[in-house]
């Protein structure tokens, strides 16, 4: 994932944070090609706060 993004109380972590990827679905466009849904969840390595985005 690119980009950077807020954790906890103002900690910013530009790159390089492990994360948890969870599959929740399939989409299959009119084409017939397939893609994953799915969850990633992050966690701030300073405070712990748990920060989870839809892909």
């Amino acid at each position: 994932m690119d980009g950077t993004a807020k954790y906890g109380k103002g900690n910013y972590f530009p790159e390089g944070l492990d994360f948890q990827f969870v599959a929740t679905g399939k989409i299959v466009d009119k084409n017939g090609k397939s893609r994953v849904k799915g969850e990633v969840t992050i966690t701030c390595p300073n405070c712990e706060v748990k920060n989870r985005y839809e892909i």
